[in-house]
């Protein structure tokens, strides 16, 4: 299997999990392609592509903030 890197940082994983894992926290400017992340956070902007993905987000970086 090809090994993937982070676009914002460079840093290189061997499979696609850990590599969405690793954006979720990276600082970079990560900005994905149009049409792949349909998941738009509404506190931060950032993207994702399950809304499954979105709501383990919101409960990670999001719940101690305000509405």
């Amino acid at each position: 299997m090809a090994q993937m890197a982070c676009p914002a940082c460079g840093a290189v994983f061997d499979n696609r999990d850990d590599l969405r894992a690793h954006r979720e926290n990276c600082q970079g400017n990560f900005t994905p392609p149009e049409g792949e992340f349909n998941y738009k956070c509404g506190k931060c902007g950032q993207r994702f592509n399950t809304e499954e993905a979105l709501g383990t987000h919101a409960l990670r970086c999001h719940a101690n903030l305000e509405p």
